[in-house]
């Protein structure tokens, strides 16, 4: 998430520049597209993803946008890059961000982010930054040097994030048979 001066800050990732309102009014068409139709830009308090396969939106509250405010339209609130078309997420269900410990930085479990009810947690960074898999950089930054950043390349740690549920044992599959996205480390175990 970026606080910006006009528009939604974003989550997880950064959002294609036609989703970021820096006002340039020959886009402003185009981005009145990119959201559900039945919420404003102002209802909007942050954008999750956005950047390689599917956008969602936060509330005001802090809770995922999952109907109209008069919840007479529900779901149509993802929208897929690919296809450009909006499908249905948890349609009608109040539904927290609860993706912190993953999609952002600096990121504890206590508290809610910026004091928002639907944000489970606070952290540092919004998405994921440099800091989430190498640690605090300034000396790095400051000398950049392979003895001053932290590496570490094993499965473990990458598994902190790349995985499904707490079971390490289990690959969770769906009633399809094929397994989910986030389920890489199971598989390596």
């Amino acid at each position: 998430m970026c606080n910006l001066p006009s528009g939604p800050a974003t989550i997880a990732g950064r959002l294609p520049a036609i989703l970021i309102n820096f006002g340039l009014p020959k886009k402003r068409e185009r981005l009145e597209s990119l959201k559900p139709g039945y919420v404003s830009w102002d209802d909007i308090l942050f954008v999750i993803g956005g950047f390689k396969w599917k956008a969602r939106y936060i509330g005001q509250d802090g809770f995922i946008i999952t109907q109209s405010p008069d919840g007479k339209v529900q779901g149509k609130n993802q929208f897929n890059l690919e296809s450009e078309a909006f499908v249905n997420y948890n349609a009608g269900k109040k539904t927290a961000y609860d993706c912190g410990e993953c999609h952002t930085t600096g990121y504890k479990k206590d508290g809610n982010q910026p004091g928002k009810p639907g944000l489970i947690g606070t952290w540092v960074f919004n998405g994921i930054q440099c800091e989430a898999c190498h640690g605090p950089g300034s000396e790095h930054v400051a000398k950049p040097a392979k003895a001053n950043i932290k590496v570490d390349k094993s499965a473990a740690f990458c598994g902190t994030c790349h995985r499904r549920g707490t079971n390490m044992k289990v690959i969770p599959a769906k009633a399809s048979g094929f397994i989910d996205h986030r389920e890489q480390y199971q598989e390596l175990l």
